[in-house]
């Protein structure tokens, strides 16, 4: 049976839920572009904490790099550690923009299980609704009735459009 929560700003759950949501991928990755010296889209994977980085585009876009650089998996290739200055400011822009926050991260925190849907506090009302199909006994998740969810997902949508028709 489907349960459904509010989780109040000030909790631990709103501020992971929120950083999450938060996130600004597109100036990630322009840092991260600049840090490289060549365009990181396409050629890093964003989901994990260490630098990743493909050896087409290594050996094509730094090549001098080449030797710094150890195999990961697959294609993929990581920095060896004694490349500690690019290893730490690579760090340094994951910590500034938050991307070692992901939903799937909150699951596993809070020991959620099964199907999980959010809907993010975008309007600044205070709160983030979540919807599971476990019972959640963590006290940062207060049970609302199935109708309050419905509203604010409606809400949600309706938030939603009106932005597509700006």
């Amino acid at each position: 049976m489907t349960k459904y929560y509010r989780i109040e700003k000030g909790t631990k759950a709103y501020e992971y839920l929120d950083k999450t949501y938060n996130q600004d991928t597109d100036a990630f990755l322009n840092e991260v572009t600049e840090l490289l010296g060549f365009e990181a889209r396409g050629h890093i994977a964003i989901n994990r904490t260490p630098l990743i980085i493909t050896k087409k585009g290594l050996k094509e876009l730094k090549p001098e790099w080449m030797p710094k650089f150890k195999k990961y998996k697959g294609e993929w290739m990581t920095p060896k550690t004694a490349f500690k200055e690019l290893i730490n400011a690579y760090e340094e822009l994951r910590q500034k923009y938050n991307m070692d926050m992901t939903f799937r991260n909150f699951n596993i925190n809070n020991a959620l299980a099964g199907k999980t849907e959010v809907i993010y506090d975008f309007d600044n009302s205070g709160f983030v609704y979540f919807e599971s199909d476990r019972k959640i006994l963590k006290e940062d998740f207060k049970e609302i009735t199935d109708i309050d969810y419905i509203k604010r997902n409606l809400e949600c949508a309706i938030w939603k459009k009106e932005r597509e028709n700006e």
